[in-house]
């Protein structure tokens, strides 16, 4: 199912889950994953909540036997798949207790001030760390990416991609 519509559930074993679709997280933890985002899925064989509101998915499986160490992003708090939670103040409670160190609240400015003013939500200097991580190297000096053979060669690339106009698809 579509978690923008529907709750989605996965009837898979742990051990299944593991082997099918956990490699590429295993892999990019360890080159130094900045961030993840999380699903609205329940794998009803592991957890009854959704990965999202998870702390066994999001502590266990991800920072304790993965080892990431970077930050994690919840999916739209406003999509069908959160509506298990409760209303969007508890939804992003539930997230932020499961591990969860930043919420999305999109398309959604009304829910988005209930939820700003009614969270009771500690800051943790480690969820700063995290989100600190993600900002990496400092980012290029203006004019330099466009003054890089690379730079301009990836344009290249990418404007093939839509070869009616030789414009970026953007």
């Amino acid at each position: 199912a579509d978690s923008h519509v529907a709750v989605p559930r996965d009837e898979r074993t742990f051990e299944e889950i593991m082997m099918q679709d956990v490699v590429p997280f295993e892999r990019m933890v360890g080159h130094g994953l900045a961030a993840v985002m999380t699903a609205h899925v329940i794998y009803e064989k592991v957890d009854r909540q959704p990965a999202t509101f998870s702390s066994f998915w999001i502590g266990d499986v991800l920072r304790g036997r993965l080892g990431f160490q970077g930050a994690v992003f919840s999916d739209d708090l406003g999509m069908a798949g959160a509506s298990v939670a409760g209303d969007m103040v508890e939804r992003a409670e539930a997230a932020l207790a499961a591990g969860c160190d930043m919420i999305l609240l999109c398309n959604n400015p009304r829910e988005i001030r209930r939820v700003v003013d009614g969270i009771a939500w500690q800051e943790s200097p480690v969820v700063h760390l995290r989100l600190a991580r993600m900002h990496g190297r400092q980012r290029p000096r203006r004019g330099e990416l466009p003054a890089d053979p690379r730079w301009r060669q990836a344009v290249e690339r990418v404007a093939r991609l839509n070869d009616d106009t030789a414009q970026l698809p953007l």
